[in-house]
């Protein structure tokens, strides 16, 4: 997903009052919960339709959301509606969320692999991502099977990849190569 200037100025605005106004954990789970829902293509749809009006989407989000987002949260989602920038309410939820982890010395890893991670392998993946940062580590799991074994880990514009079938890859490229010189 390309993060937009906007999406970042949306983002940043919001972090800044939610620190301000001492809801800033709050705000964090809400956007989550936006992340999440945003994820799913009824919702997204309901948001980014043309045809609905903004006062009738702001509507439904302060009747779907008054028991579960704070308040500011939802004022702020009716910004963004007014503001037509509904497209962008997942990549602000994103950039906004990644301003949360900075501020919290929380650094995000995508870790893939071919089997879910069980606690000891995320101790011994914590082992090795402590090698690089000093942030706590959170672990985005993603489960791909097509990797065989082994892991791949993604963070801070780094990727460490230990899957079996990149080993396979470089083994592949290695045997590829002509080892027989010709006239010797």
């Amino acid at each position: 997903m390309r993060f937009t200037r906007l999406s970042r100025r949306y983002a940043k605005a919001f972090f800044e009052i939610s620190l301000e106004t001492g809801i800033l954990d709050e705000s964090y789970k809400d956007f989550n919960q936006l992340i999440s829902l945003c994820e799913q293509k009824d919702f997204f749809q309901f948001l980014t339709s043309p045809i609905i009006p903004n006062e009738k989407k702001i509507n439904i989000i302060h009747v779907l959301f008054k028991d579960h987002f704070n308040k500011l949260t939802i004022d702020f989602i009716s910004i963004i509606l007014n503001k037509n920038r509904d497209v962008n309410i997942p990549e602000i939820a994103i950039e906004f969320n990644a301003l949360y982890n900075k501020q919290n010395n929380t650094e995000i890893v995508d870790v893939v692999t071919a089997v879910s991670l069980t606690e000891n392998l995320k101790e011994r993946l914590s082992i090795i991502v402590n090698k690089y940062t000093t942030n706590a580590v959170k672990f985005n799991e993603i489960v791909d099977e097509s990797i065989i074994g082994g892991f791949i880990l993604k963070f801070d514009n780094k990727q460490i990849d230990e899957s079996i079938v990149s080993r396979i890859n470089k083994l592949e490229k290695e045997f590829n190569v002509n080892m027989y010189i010709k006239g010797l």
